[in-house]
């Protein structure tokens, strides 16, 4: 759970396991990419890592996976692909987060496959890997803030593993995180 976030403040935490047909398939997809990966790289660099977005996009994304669901983030800092970012640094995805009327916001914990990171510089516009040695960009490999995982490459190396629903504390509601 983040830091800033007290136990009275957290809604719900949901397990995601897929159930239906649809969710199963990009679970074993994700697995096999696992398994691939480790292969071919030695290690998959497999971390756990936040996604924030709009509570109506984490929907989509329960239901159809990362790559149908959401749209990479194009012109963002660090090329075109889906942010997310360090399992120590939660409050860099709460910017990315719808607030409801009640003030409830949500975001994934997801099992993502890294393998081999490129230093990614902003202002950059890639949206692929730069060559077959790379699977995913880094902001800093010393000490990242947020990861990039290619659109092309979003359903088979992204595994959403919980929802977190909470509500900011009041002195936190409103502030920008970097």
């Amino acid at each position: 759970m983040p830091s800033f976030v007290e136990p009275e403040n957290v809604v719900c935490i949901c397990e995601c396991v897929p159930e239906d047909t649809n969710g199963q398939v990009q679970y074993q997809a994700f697995e096999s990419q696992l398994r691939s990966m480790r292969e071919k790289r030695g290690n998959a660099n497999a971390k756990h890592l936040w996604f924030g977005s709009t509570t109506q996009e984490i929907l989509r994304i329960l239901t159809y996976g990362f790559g149908s669901a959401v749209a990479p983030t194009a012109g963002a800092a660090f090329g075109s692909g889906i942010y997310l970012t360090p399992q120590h640094r939660p409050f860099s995805s709460v910017n990315l987060c719808s607030v409801d009327g009640n003030g409830v916001q949500c975001m994934l914990l997801c099992q993502v496959i890294l393998g081999n990171m490129e230093q990614v510089r902003p202002g950059s516009l890639q949206n692929s890997p730069s060559s077959d040695e790379y699977d995913s960009g880094v902001d800093d490999h010393a000490a990242p803030t947020c990861f990039v995982v290619w659109a092309s490459h979003a359903n088979t190396r992204i595994h959403p593993r919980c929802v977190f629903i909470f509500r900011l504390p009041p002195d936190l509601q409103g502030m920008q995180w970097s």
